[in-house]
């Protein structure tokens, strides 16, 4: 893994540390990955989806109501929702 992967990966775990709300922890996440992503680490973004959805999933929220709220947050499609929700639902299931 490399240095700026690693260093990544941390700040990201350390978000779960942080005493705040999910909603807070959301909008940190994103501005990582989008800073991150701007420097070609577009992974970062795709597992802040996932782990969204996970975390939605993990509380009960109903399949349609992550998906609108997926397609609120990151501004994706339908269909792009549902991919990352059966990702995500398939994680929780290893």
């Amino acid at each position: 893994m490399s240095t700026t992967r690693a260093a990544l990966v941390e700040i990201l775990e350390g978000v779960e540390a942080i005493d705040v709300d999910e909603g807070a922890k959301d909008k940190f996440r994103q501005l990582v990955g989008a800073v991150a992503n701007t420097h070609g680490y577009d992974w970062i973004e795709r597992a802040s989806r996932i782990d969204f959805a996970r975390g939605l999933l993990r509380m009960r929220v109903s399949r349609p109501e992550v998906r609108d709220r997926l397609i609120a947050l990151y501004g994706i499609s339908r269909p792009q929702a549902y991919r990352i929700i059966s990702h995500a639902l398939q994680l929780s299931h290893e």
